[in-house]
């Protein structure tokens, strides 16, 4: 009993000295860890791209501003073996006779009114580029709040990790003491049976507490594209909020939150998208034109 009791002690020890050298890192401070989540997150990467393809489509050509052009061009040749006779007896023959062909045509399509539907699609154009940049906004936003709360999160939780292990070496020392007076005959084994459930009990709640950081620590390195198991330290300092009125965060919230923007821009392509369909009760009025060239011809006869 009493050796493993030992045993136990030694095993704390060495853990809160393994602990310390793992906690013993360079500082990750909160503008280094914005900067590495931005650039290195691969959700605002792709959503550059998306707005990058919006930007690109919103163009008149999409939208059926511009009339289409069409032209082509088809050369051929053909080889065939002639016999001729003629009147006075004579004949002649001729191998590979070749003829060629050359065709062309241009053609000119244009609509010039289709009920209004060219500047409702240039409208929807526009309102897919402005949600995509609203996109990338929100991964923007969003990767900036994740970092930032889990780094404050780490702050947190490591002043805890320190007020326990402070806590767990209390317990140490009262089941040290409490030990010593059972075996001189001055105190009662029950004081020493309730340090050690003390002891044990701190234990636990340390050593939750140290997985719990850690894990916190391997989500940060996640955001930042880095190795779960690289080490750090975070600034322990917790910024106080500022002062802000509820009437001032509910303008703020209506005017400028990317959930709210987004869902007024998906009820304008809405309404376009209903405008467009009545557009197709108007008539069209199209421009064709088109012109077409053709050759033919053979060899001189030798």
């Amino acid at each position: 009993m009493r050796r493993s009791r030992k045993s136990a002690l030694i095993y704390i020890v060495l853990s809160l000295f393994f602990v310390t050298n793992i906690f013993s890192q360079d500082t990750l401070l909160l503008e280094d860890a914005i900067r590495m989540g931005l650039e290195n997150s691969y959700s605002i990467q792709i959503a550059q791209n998306n707005s990058s393809i919006a930007k690109n489509n919103n163009t008149i050509g999409n939208a059926g501003y511009l009339p289409n052009v069409d032209f082509g061009v088809n050369q051929g040749s053909s080889y065939q073996d002639r016999y001729q006779r003629d009147a006075d007896e004579t004949s002649s023959s001729i191998s590979m006779y070749p003829t060629h062909n050359l065709t062309s045509a241009i053609q000119l399509n244009w609509t010039v009114f289709d009920g209004m539907a060219m500047f409702i699609r240039k409208e929807k154009l526009q309102l897919f580029q402005e949600q995509s940049d609203l996109y990338l906004r929100m991964e923007v936003e969003n990767t900036i709040a994740d970092i930032v709360y889990t780094y404050y999160n780490i702050a947190l939780n490591r002043k805890l990790y320190d007020s326990y292990q402070e806590r767990l070496s209390l317990s140490q020392q009262r089941l040290v003491v409490a030990r010593e007076k059972s075996l001189i005959g001055v105190g009662y084994e029950l004081q020493e049976l309730q340090a050690e459930v003390d002891f044990r009990a701190d234990s636990a709640q340390y050593v939750s507490q140290r997985s719990r950081l850690i894990n916190l620590k391997a989500d940060m390195n996640r955001l930042l594209r880095r190795n779960p198991d690289e080490q750090f330290q975070v600034s322990p300092t917790i910024p106080l909020p500022n002062h802000i009125e509820a009437a001032d965060i509910y303008k703020r919230v209506s005017e400028n939150n990317p959930a709210m923007l987004d869902a007024r821009l998906r009820a304008e392509v809405g309404d376009l998208e209903h405008d467009e369909a009545k557009s197709a009760r108007y008539p069209r009025v199209n421009l064709s034109g088109a012109y077409n060239f053709s050759r033919t011809g053979t060899p001189d006869a030798q």
